[in-house]
């Protein structure tokens, strides 16, 4: 996968919102590409109709455990909980600092 050119600001511009109570201290640039598409994916959930007029979930912390990417939620569904399943199972091959 190789070192990701996408930074943690371009991250959060791709979906502000998710990001409004994010206090992790985040990871390493090699994961990077692994948040940009998580992020893109859950971006695309929640621009359903049903989050039109609901208060949406966000990010609360994003952190390494294990040797793993490990992302919190404020609350979730099971189709976001499979997003962030499989991030963080890619994680699980991918170094952290260099990709």
């Amino acid at each position: 996968m190789g070192k990701s050119s996408v930074t943690t600001d371009e991250i959060i511009n791709l979906c502000p919102e998710l990001f409004k109570h994010c206090s992790g201290s985040w990871v390493g640039p090699g994961w990077n590409t692994i948040l940009a598409i998580l992020v893109l994916e859950i971006r695309e959930y929640l621009s359903q109709p049903q989050w039109k007029n609901v208060e949406k979930p966000y990010i609360t912390d994003i952190k390494e455990k294990w040797g793993q990417l490990c992302i919190y939620m404020s609350c979730t569904t099971d189709h976001i909980d499979e997003l962030i399943n499989n991030a963080e199972l890619k994680s699980k091959v991918i170094c952290e600092m260099c990709g």
